[in-house]
């Protein structure tokens, strides 16, 4: 998922410079975490992978570009997620409370969603890569377009 939103960054090495720079004396280590339409559903994940750090990781709302926040979050994806992340222990749920509440309280702008599916697709395309293998919850948005295997 890393590799994909933060193109062209490559998690094994993120995840190697992390490890090494959490050895180094007098280090203390942060995660941020900006919440975006996509990785916003993994969050669950992204705490406990922060739990081998021994920190809890901060939470902030992407408000850049315009198309990619979370307005853009269909409706359908948002109650996906939402009982996704439910699911968790309550140690993990009080982890995520932040995220959680911006889900719940969420306002749905279809115009930036049929943007952002645009330009997802348009990237996808230029970089030869494919929503679909990190994100299959997508799928019925990029259903249409033979580039994902599939027209109607």
């Amino acid at each position: 998922k890393n590799d994909y939103i933060r193109y062209p960054s490559k998690w094994d090495e993120v995840y190697k410079n992390m490890r090494l720079m959490s050895r180094l004396p007098n280090i203390s280590m942060g995660f941020a975490f900006t919440l975006n339409p996509l990785n916003i559903g993994y969050v669950d994940e992204a705490v406990i992978g922060a739990d081998e750090f021994k920190r809890v990781p901060s939470f902030f709302n992407l408000t850049r570009p315009p198309w990619f926040t979370l307005k853009g979050l269909p409706p359908d994806l948002k109650e996906f997620y939402l009982e996704k992340l439910y699911k968790n222990s309550y140690e993990v749920i009080e982890r995520i409370e932040k995220p959680l509440e911006y889900l719940e309280n969420l306002e749905f702008d279809e115009k930036q969603s049929k943007e952002m599916i645009s330009r997802i697709k348009a990237r996808d395309k230029l970089r030869g890569d494919n929503i679909l293998k990190y994100f299959p919850e997508w799928t019925p948005y990029f259903k249409d377009d033979e580039y994902y295997g599939s027209s109607s």
